[in-house]
């Protein structure tokens, strides 16, 4: 069985609107939510064999900050350019490129794409992940390349502003 997690990145800053949109960083809000979202995973002794990023700024930062809290070195992160705005079809094929030596896998990227590949993914139904999200899916899989629509099972879904402390 593999494990999939799905992480938006945290929220992003719109106030130097010169800026290439893949460059915006994390805003004030973003920037306390990354670690705290981090934290929670690390409370649930969460930690993924392999991390891939899109390469835009806000999900870098947000991919190497949780990667702090949860202990994984942030110099074994891999930036993928195609996660950025990505659509589901590029997400399922980005995982299913992994190497099997991989169990566990987080994916760091953006909306709308995430929203759409969780709710393929496994049996989430929400209209919006939204910034700092995280879903995990238990992936009924023995081989990467066999990850389908369906494929998962829900096994872990939370935002910041998630009333309900997991």
């Amino acid at each position: 069985m593999k494990q999939i997690a799905l992480m938006r990145h945290a929220k992003s800053s719109w106030k130097n609107r010169e800026l290439d949109d893949i460059d915006r960083p994390l805003n004030k809000r973003g920037l306390r939510d990354a670690p705290m979202m981090g934290g929670r995973l690390a409370e649930l002794d969460y930690k993924p064999d392999h991390i891939v990023s899109s390469t835009a700024v806000r999900a870098a930062v947000t991919a190497r900050t949780v990667a702090q809290e949860i202990g994984f070195k942030a110099s074994k992160i891999q930036p993928e350019k195609r996660l950025y705005l990505a659509d589901p079809e590029e997400i399922f094929d980005i995982i299913r490129e992994l190497d099997d030596k991989h169990e566990r896998v987080m994916l760091f990227g953006h909306n709308p794409g995430f929203t759409i590949a969780a709710n393929q993914i496994g049996d989430l139904s929400v209209d919006n992940m939204p910034t700092g999200a995280i879903a995990v899916f238990n992936l009924n899989i023995d081989a990467w390349k066999d990850c389908t629509n369906r494929c998962g099972k829900l096994k872990f879904f939370d935002f910041p502003k998630n009333p309900i402390k997991l």
